[in-house]
C-alpha cells in the first residue's frame, strides 16, 4: 500500500508543471537504487499514513494539500535524512 502510494504522488507529480515534473523524475531515478528504496521504506514505515494522505490529495486534485502534507514529512529528521540521501543520489 505505501509503495502504491508513493507511486501516486511521483506520477501526480509528473503531470504537474515542469519543475515538479523534473523534481519526480529525480525522485523515481534515486528510488531506482538500493540506498533510495532503503530510506524510502524507513519514512514510509514511520509516515506511511501521511503519506497516503498526501497521495489522496493528490488523486482529488488537491495538490497543494498534498504538497503541504510531504513537506511536514520533510520537517522531521527522517524526511531530511530522505531529502539528503536523493540529493546525495542524483550528485
Amino acid at each position: 500500500m505505501q509503495q502504491q502510494d508513493m507511486e501516486a504522488i511521483i506520477r501526480a507529480m509528473e503531470q504537474s508543471d515542469p519543475n515538479t515534473r523534473e523534481a519526480a523524475r529525480k525522485i523515481r531515478s534515486a528510488m531506482g537504487t538500493q540506498e533510495g528504496r532503503q530510506t524510502a521504506q524507513d519514512v514510509t514505515r514511520r509516515y506511511g499514513s501521511v503519506i497516503a494522505a498526501a497521495a489522496s490529495k493528490m488523486q482529488s486534485g488537491d495538490p497543494d494539500g498534498a504538497k503541504q502534507l510531504i513537506q511536514g514529512i520533510l520537517n522531521t529528521p527522517d524526511g531530511a535524512k530522505l531529502a539528503a540521501e536523493i540529493a546525495r543520489l542524483l550528485r
